[in-house]
Protein backbone atom coordinates (compact mmCIF):
# COMPACT_ATOMS: atom_id res chain seq x y z
CA UNK A 1 0.00 0.00 0.00
CA UNK A 2 1.10 3.46 -0.77
CA UNK A 3 1.98 5.99 1.79
CA UNK A 4 -1.25 8.31 2.65
CA UNK A 5 -3.70 6.31 0.40
CA UNK A 6 -5.02 3.98 3.34
CA UNK A 7 -6.26 4.79 6.68
CA UNK A 8 -5.83 2.88 10.19
CA UNK A 9 -8.25 1.95 12.47
CA UNK A 10 -7.91 0.88 16.08
CA UNK A 11 -11.35 -0.72 17.78
CA UNK A 12 -9.72 -2.53 20.70
CA UNK A 13 -9.69 -0.74 23.98
CA UNK A 14 -11.17 -1.89 27.59
CA UNK A 15 -15.26 -2.40 27.02
CA UNK A 16 -16.27 0.54 29.05
CA UNK A 17 -14.31 2.59 26.43
CA UNK A 18 -15.41 0.75 23.67
CA UNK A 19 -17.39 1.34 19.96
CA UNK A 20 -19.51 -1.57 18.85
CA UNK A 21 -17.34 -3.56 16.16
CA UNK A 22 -20.56 -3.28 14.05
CA UNK A 23 -20.05 0.66 13.73
CA UNK A 24 -16.23 -0.03 12.61
CA UNK A 25 -17.79 -2.46 10.27
CA UNK A 26 -20.45 0.17 8.67
CA UNK A 27 -17.49 3.05 8.98
CA UNK A 28 -15.28 1.26 6.99
CA UNK A 29 -17.74 -0.05 4.66
CA UNK A 30 -18.28 3.59 3.67
CA UNK A 31 -14.64 4.44 3.93
CA UNK A 32 -13.96 1.74 0.74
CA UNK A 33 -17.28 3.07 -1.41
CA UNK A 34 -16.67 6.35 -0.92
CA UNK A 35 -12.70 6.91 -1.24
CA UNK A 36 -11.76 3.95 -2.45
CA UNK A 37 -9.19 3.65 0.21
CA UNK A 38 -8.62 0.29 2.45
CA UNK A 39 -8.70 0.55 6.07
CA UNK A 40 -5.03 -1.44 8.20
CA UNK A 41 -6.93 -2.84 11.24
CA UNK A 42 -4.27 -2.92 14.38
CA UNK A 43 -4.90 -4.10 17.85
CA UNK A 44 -5.27 -7.54 19.30
CA UNK A 45 -5.97 -10.67 17.59
CA UNK A 46 -7.61 -12.40 20.19
CA UNK A 47 -10.44 -9.61 19.80
CA UNK A 48 -13.31 -9.43 17.95
CA UNK A 49 -12.26 -7.82 14.78
CA UNK A 50 -14.31 -6.17 12.11
CA UNK A 51 -14.33 -7.45 8.63
CA UNK A 52 -15.40 -5.82 5.56
CA UNK A 53 -14.51 -5.05 2.17
CA UNK A 54 -11.41 -3.30 1.76
CA UNK A 55 -10.17 -4.26 5.65
CA UNK A 56 -6.54 -5.05 5.96
CA UNK A 57 -6.25 -7.11 9.49
CA UNK A 58 -2.31 -6.05 10.64
CA UNK A 59 -1.88 -8.29 14.07
CA UNK A 60 1.31 -9.88 15.88
CA UNK A 61 3.97 -6.97 14.91
CA UNK A 62 6.13 -4.91 17.27
CA UNK A 63 5.09 -1.69 17.89
CA UNK A 64 7.59 0.25 15.87
CA UNK A 65 6.30 -1.22 13.21
CA UNK A 66 2.72 -0.50 14.04
CA UNK A 67 3.47 3.21 14.47
CA UNK A 68 5.60 3.06 11.00
CA UNK A 69 1.77 1.90 9.73
CA UNK A 70 0.38 4.52 11.17
CA UNK A 71 2.53 7.46 10.12
CA UNK A 72 2.08 6.53 6.68
CA UNK A 73 -1.48 6.64 6.51
CA UNK A 74 -4.19 8.87 5.34
CA UNK A 75 -6.11 9.41 8.68
CA UNK A 76 -6.31 7.29 12.04
CA UNK A 77 -9.64 6.19 13.36
CA UNK A 78 -9.51 5.48 17.34
CA UNK A 79 -10.58 5.07 20.89
CA UNK A 80 -9.64 6.14 23.96
CA UNK A 81 -6.31 3.60 23.82
CA UNK A 82 -2.54 3.14 23.70
CA UNK A 83 -2.24 3.48 20.02
CA UNK A 84 -4.35 6.52 19.61
CA UNK A 85 -1.57 8.40 21.85
CA UNK A 86 1.23 6.60 19.18
CA UNK A 87 -0.93 8.80 16.49
CA UNK A 88 -0.63 11.77 18.46
CA UNK A 89 2.55 11.55 17.43
CA UNK A 90 2.80 12.23 13.86
CA UNK A 91 1.51 14.75 11.82
CA UNK A 92 -1.38 13.14 10.37
CA UNK A 93 -5.50 13.73 11.15
CA UNK A 94 -6.94 11.33 14.01
CA UNK A 95 -10.26 10.93 14.84
CA UNK A 96 -10.43 9.99 18.60
CA UNK A 97 -13.82 8.81 19.79
CA UNK A 98 -14.56 9.11 23.61
CA UNK A 99 -17.35 6.61 24.35
CA UNK A 100 -18.09 7.06 27.97
CA UNK A 101 -20.11 9.13 28.39
CA UNK A 102 -18.16 11.65 30.05
CA UNK A 103 -19.55 15.15 28.93
CA UNK A 104 -17.42 16.71 28.66
CA UNK A 105 -14.18 13.93 28.11
CA UNK A 106 -11.49 13.80 30.70
CA UNK A 107 -8.32 15.97 30.11
CA UNK A 108 -5.59 12.92 29.77
CA UNK A 109 -6.63 12.97 26.30
CA UNK A 110 -4.98 12.47 23.07
CA UNK A 111 -2.93 15.52 22.12
CA UNK A 112 -2.51 16.92 18.30
CA UNK A 113 -3.00 19.79 16.80
CA UNK A 114 -4.70 17.40 14.01
CA UNK A 115 -7.22 15.58 16.30
CA UNK A 116 -10.38 15.56 16.55
CA UNK A 117 -12.40 14.28 19.82
CA UNK A 118 -15.64 12.91 19.30
CA UNK A 119 -18.05 13.43 22.73
CA UNK A 120 -21.31 11.58 22.68
CA UNK A 121 -24.08 13.84 22.73
CA UNK A 122 -25.49 12.69 25.98
CA UNK A 123 -24.14 10.32 28.35
CA UNK A 124 -25.60 6.69 27.26
CA UNK A 125 -26.16 8.02 24.01
CA UNK A 126 -23.75 6.50 21.69
CA UNK A 127 -21.78 7.91 18.99
CA UNK A 128 -23.45 7.51 15.29
CA UNK A 129 -21.46 6.47 12.77
CA UNK A 130 -22.81 9.03 10.77
CA UNK A 131 -21.18 11.76 12.45
CA UNK A 132 -17.29 9.96 12.13
CA UNK A 133 -18.05 9.58 8.55
CA UNK A 134 -19.19 13.43 8.17
CA UNK A 135 -15.52 14.32 9.77
CA UNK A 136 -13.75 11.87 7.62
CA UNK A 137 -15.33 13.86 4.48
CA UNK A 138 -14.48 17.32 6.02
CA UNK A 139 -10.57 16.10 6.96
CA UNK A 140 -10.86 14.36 2.86
CA UNK A 141 -11.87 17.76 1.23
CA UNK A 142 -8.74 19.75 2.84
CA UNK A 143 -4.85 19.01 3.60
CA UNK A 144 -4.12 18.09 7.57
CA UNK A 145 -1.95 21.52 7.74
CA UNK A 146 -5.19 23.30 6.82
CA UNK A 147 -6.99 21.87 9.61
CA UNK A 148 -6.89 24.29 12.23
CA UNK A 149 -10.09 24.11 15.30
CA UNK A 150 -11.34 27.48 16.34
CA UNK A 151 -9.61 28.75 19.66
CA UNK A 152 -12.23 29.18 22.55
CA UNK A 153 -13.13 32.96 23.11
CA UNK A 154 -13.83 32.42 26.14
CA UNK A 155 -11.37 30.52 28.32
CA UNK A 156 -8.44 30.19 24.70
CA UNK A 157 -8.48 26.58 24.84
CA UNK A 158 -8.35 24.90 21.21
CA UNK A 159 -11.93 23.80 20.70
CA UNK A 160 -11.61 19.97 19.21
CA UNK A 161 -14.16 18.50 20.96
CA UNK A 162 -17.10 17.39 18.38
CA UNK A 163 -20.68 16.48 19.60
CA UNK A 164 -22.49 16.66 15.98
CA UNK A 165 -20.80 17.16 12.90
CA UNK A 166 -22.48 17.12 8.92
CA UNK A 167 -20.65 17.67 5.64
CA UNK A 168 -20.53 21.49 6.02
CA UNK A 169 -19.80 22.10 9.43
CA UNK A 170 -19.19 21.04 12.91
CA UNK A 171 -20.37 21.25 16.31
CA UNK A 172 -17.70 22.14 18.34
CA UNK A 173 -17.74 22.28 22.43
CA UNK A 174 -14.61 23.49 25.07
CA UNK A 175 -13.61 21.66 27.82
CA UNK A 176 -15.22 25.04 29.54
CA UNK A 177 -18.63 24.60 28.28
CA UNK A 178 -18.62 26.66 25.53
CA UNK A 179 -20.50 25.67 22.32
CA UNK A 180 -19.22 26.84 18.50
CA UNK A 181 -21.63 25.66 15.96
CA UNK A 182 -18.63 25.54 13.40
CA UNK A 183 -19.74 26.57 9.41
CA UNK A 184 -16.52 27.34 8.58
CA UNK A 185 -15.27 23.45 7.91
CA UNK A 186 -15.59 21.74 4.75
CA UNK A 187 -16.00 24.90 2.63
CA UNK A 188 -13.32 25.34 -0.10
CA UNK A 189 -10.85 28.36 0.74
CA UNK A 190 -11.26 31.13 -1.08
CA UNK A 191 -9.34 32.14 -4.05
CA UNK A 192 -7.56 35.49 -4.24
CA UNK A 193 -7.79 37.60 -7.13
CA UNK A 194 -5.45 39.52 -8.62
CA UNK A 195 -6.63 42.93 -7.04
CA UNK A 196 -6.66 40.94 -3.81
CA UNK A 197 -2.40 40.01 -4.25
CA UNK A 198 -2.10 43.86 -5.45
CA UNK A 199 -3.13 45.53 -1.84
CA UNK A 200 -1.50 42.97 0.32
CA UNK A 201 -4.43 41.07 0.65
CA UNK A 202 -3.42 37.78 -0.47
CA UNK A 203 -0.75 37.34 3.00
CA UNK A 204 -4.04 37.30 4.67
CA UNK A 205 -5.77 34.01 5.66
CA UNK A 206 -9.77 33.84 4.36
CA UNK A 207 -11.85 33.61 7.29
CA UNK A 208 -13.01 29.99 6.63
CA UNK A 209 -9.18 29.49 7.27
CA UNK A 210 -8.97 31.73 10.23
CA UNK A 211 -12.53 32.17 12.27
CA UNK A 212 -11.37 34.39 15.09
CA UNK A 213 -11.54 38.12 13.86
CA UNK A 214 -15.38 36.62 13.43
CA UNK A 215 -15.26 34.37 16.36
CA UNK A 216 -14.55 37.81 18.55
CA UNK A 217 -16.91 39.88 16.85
CA UNK A 218 -19.80 37.77 17.14
CA UNK A 219 -18.76 36.75 21.10
CA UNK A 220 -18.60 40.96 22.24
CA UNK A 221 -21.37 41.36 20.30
CA UNK A 222 -23.40 38.37 21.86
CA UNK A 223 -22.01 39.21 25.15
CA UNK A 224 -22.72 43.09 25.26
CA UNK A 225 -26.08 42.94 24.04
CA UNK A 226 -28.23 42.88 27.66
CA UNK A 227 -25.00 44.65 29.91
CA UNK A 228 -26.04 47.08 32.53
CA UNK A 229 -23.60 50.17 32.67
CA UNK A 230 -24.14 50.77 36.77
CA UNK A 231 -20.76 53.68 38.04
CA UNK A 232 -17.30 54.42 37.56
CA UNK A 233 -16.70 51.72 35.28
CA UNK A 234 -18.58 48.95 36.96
CA UNK A 235 -21.26 47.29 34.45
CA UNK A 236 -24.04 44.12 35.24
CA UNK A 237 -25.27 41.39 33.72
CA UNK A 238 -28.31 38.84 33.64
CA UNK A 239 -27.65 35.28 32.38
CA UNK A 240 -29.88 32.97 32.15
CA UNK A 241 -28.24 28.82 31.89
CA UNK A 242 -30.64 25.91 31.19
CA UNK A 243 -28.08 23.86 32.86
CA UNK A 244 -24.19 23.88 33.55
CA UNK A 245 -23.30 22.66 30.20
CA UNK A 246 -26.20 24.24 27.55
CA UNK A 247 -26.09 21.96 24.43
CA UNK A 248 -26.55 23.66 20.82
CA UNK A 249 -27.41 21.17 18.33
CA UNK A 250 -26.80 22.07 14.35
CA UNK A 251 -30.84 21.34 13.76
CA UNK A 252 -31.70 24.45 16.03
CA UNK A 253 -29.61 26.82 13.69
CA UNK A 254 -32.03 28.11 10.78
CA UNK A 255 -29.11 29.83 8.68
CA UNK A 256 -26.58 26.80 7.52
CA UNK A 257 -24.34 29.33 7.30
CA UNK A 258 -24.31 31.08 10.45
CA UNK A 259 -21.42 31.18 13.24
CA UNK A 260 -23.42 30.63 16.77
CA UNK A 261 -22.07 30.49 20.53
CA UNK A 262 -23.52 29.25 23.18
CA UNK A 263 -21.55 30.62 26.56
CA UNK A 264 -21.69 28.28 29.55
CA UNK A 265 -21.60 29.42 33.28
CA UNK A 266 -17.27 28.77 33.53
CA UNK A 267 -17.30 30.10 29.33
CA UNK A 268 -19.00 33.44 30.57
CA UNK A 269 -16.52 34.16 33.57
CA UNK A 270 -12.96 32.91 31.56
CA UNK A 271 -14.67 35.47 29.04
CA UNK A 272 -14.74 38.19 31.34
CA UNK A 273 -11.26 37.40 32.87
CA UNK A 274 -9.27 37.44 29.31
CA UNK A 275 -11.09 40.80 28.49
CA UNK A 276 -9.47 42.36 31.35
CA UNK A 277 -12.54 42.90 33.18
CA UNK A 278 -12.78 41.61 37.48
CA UNK A 279 -15.23 40.37 38.70
CA UNK A 280 -16.73 42.43 41.48
CA UNK A 281 -19.86 39.90 42.56
CA UNK A 282 -21.90 36.99 41.41
CA UNK A 283 -25.42 36.31 42.85
CA UNK A 284 -27.92 34.17 41.86
CA UNK A 285 -31.60 35.25 41.75
CA UNK A 286 -33.48 33.77 44.54
CA UNK A 287 -36.54 32.29 42.28
CA UNK A 288 -33.77 30.50 40.36
CA UNK A 289 -34.84 26.53 39.98
CA UNK A 290 -31.62 24.62 39.51
CA UNK A 291 -33.09 21.35 38.01
CA UNK A 292 -34.72 23.90 35.41
CA UNK A 293 -32.96 26.79 35.13
CA UNK A 294 -30.95 29.68 36.57
CA UNK A 295 -29.64 33.30 36.46
CA UNK A 296 -26.66 34.82 37.68
CA UNK A 297 -26.47 38.68 37.90
CA UNK A 298 -22.46 39.52 37.24
CA UNK A 299 -20.82 42.67 38.53
CA UNK A 300 -17.81 43.17 37.00
CA UNK A 301 -15.33 46.51 36.45
CA UNK A 302 -12.25 47.36 34.71
CA UNK A 303 -10.94 49.22 38.10
CA UNK A 304 -9.31 46.81 40.66
CA UNK A 305 -12.00 47.14 43.14
CA UNK A 306 -13.04 44.71 46.74
CA UNK A 307 -14.72 42.11 45.80
CA UNK A 308 -18.34 41.76 46.80
CA UNK A 309 -20.53 38.75 47.40
CA UNK A 310 -19.42 35.69 44.87
CA UNK A 311 -21.73 32.50 45.52
CA UNK A 312 -21.78 30.00 42.21
CA UNK A 313 -23.96 27.11 41.87
CA UNK A 314 -21.29 24.22 41.92
CA UNK A 315 -22.91 20.69 41.55
CA UNK A 316 -25.90 20.42 44.08
CA UNK A 317 -24.32 23.13 45.83
CA UNK A 318 -23.29 27.03 46.12
CA UNK A 319 -19.44 27.95 46.39
CA UNK A 320 -19.26 30.70 48.67
CA UNK A 321 -16.34 32.64 47.56
CA UNK A 322 -14.32 35.29 48.86
CA UNK A 323 -11.98 35.43 45.48
CA UNK A 324 -12.40 34.82 42.36
CA UNK A 325 -9.32 34.07 41.75
CA UNK A 326 -10.06 31.21 43.89
CA UNK A 327 -13.03 29.43 41.75
CA UNK A 328 -10.84 29.83 38.53
CA UNK A 329 -7.93 27.97 40.08
CA UNK A 330 -9.92 25.13 41.80
CA UNK A 331 -13.27 24.54 40.99
CA UNK A 332 -13.93 26.40 37.52
CA UNK A 333 -14.67 22.71 35.60
CA UNK A 334 -17.88 22.07 36.87
CA UNK A 335 -17.07 18.43 35.32
CA UNK A 336 -15.12 18.10 38.53
CA UNK A 337 -18.30 19.02 40.69
CA UNK A 338 -18.67 15.40 42.17
CA UNK A 339 -18.41 14.54 45.74
CA UNK A 340 -15.75 12.21 45.22
CA UNK A 341 -13.81 14.43 43.72
CA UNK A 342 -14.12 17.92 46.00
CA UNK A 343 -13.29 15.94 49.08
CA UNK A 344 -10.12 15.22 47.77
CA UNK A 345 -9.46 18.32 46.23
CA UNK A 346 -7.61 19.81 49.36
CA UNK A 347 -5.76 17.03 50.12
CA UNK A 348 -4.14 17.18 46.55
CA UNK A 349 -3.64 20.81 47.16
CA UNK A 350 -1.82 20.08 50.43
CA UNK A 351 0.14 17.62 48.76
CA UNK A 352 1.50 20.37 46.06
CA UNK A 353 2.93 22.94 49.05
CA UNK A 354 0.07 25.17 48.59
CA UNK A 355 -1.24 24.55 52.83
CA UNK A 356 -2.90 27.87 53.10
CA UNK A 357 -5.04 27.36 49.91
CA UNK A 358 -5.65 23.91 51.39
CA UNK A 359 -7.59 24.98 54.44
CA UNK A 360 -9.35 27.65 52.76
CA UNK A 361 -10.60 25.74 49.99
CA UNK A 362 -11.22 23.07 52.54
CA UNK A 363 -13.51 25.42 54.40
CA UNK A 364 -15.48 26.37 51.45
CA UNK A 365 -16.21 22.79 50.34
CA UNK A 366 -17.83 22.19 54.00
CA UNK A 367 -19.87 25.53 53.71
CA UNK A 368 -20.96 24.49 50.46
CA UNK A 369 -21.59 20.77 51.72
CA UNK A 370 -21.61 20.52 55.21
CA UNK A 371 -21.19 16.62 56.40
CA UNK A 372 -18.39 14.80 58.52
CA UNK A 373 -16.17 13.63 55.91
CA UNK A 374 -15.88 17.67 54.60
CA UNK A 375 -15.60 19.07 58.22
CA UNK A 376 -12.69 15.96 58.80
CA UNK A 377 -11.06 17.31 55.80
CA UNK A 378 -10.94 20.95 56.94
CA UNK A 379 -10.17 20.44 60.13
CA UNK A 380 -7.33 17.75 59.13
CA UNK A 381 -5.30 20.51 57.24
CA UNK A 382 -6.08 23.28 59.58
CA UNK A 383 -4.06 21.33 62.70
CA UNK A 384 -1.95 20.20 59.81
CA UNK A 385 -0.85 23.90 58.46
CA UNK A 386 -0.68 24.71 62.50
CA UNK A 387 1.66 22.00 62.92
CA UNK A 388 4.10 22.70 60.19
CA UNK A 389 3.93 26.16 61.16
CA UNK A 390 4.93 25.37 64.58
CA UNK A 391 7.93 23.01 63.66
CA UNK A 392 9.61 25.06 61.35
CA UNK A 393 9.74 27.82 63.66
CA UNK A 394 10.47 25.71 67.06
CA UNK A 395 12.45 22.59 65.25
CA UNK A 396 15.87 23.24 64.28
Amino acid sequence: MEKGRFFTMAPHTWPDKSWRIENFEELGKKVWEEFGAKSVILGLPELKTPTFEGAVPVFGIPLPVVAAIIAWSRLFIGLDSGLSHVAAGFDLPLIVLYCQGKIPAFEIRVHSPYAEYILEQAAGRMIEVKIVLDILRFHMKRSFQSVNPPVCPACGRTMQYVTQASEDGLNRRCFCGTHFLDKRDGLAPKTKTHEEAETGKANEMHSSDNPKKTIDHTVNQSFWKDVEYLENQRWSKRISFKNVFPRLFMTEVGDPFAQTFSFSMDGIFFFLRRSGYQILSVIPEETFERKKEFTLRIEFSKEHLPTERILIPWGKGTLFLKYMEDYFTYFSWQSWATPIRWTSLSKRIYEWGKKEDAVRVARIIFWMDPSVKTAKYWLRYFFLSIWDLWKSRWIP
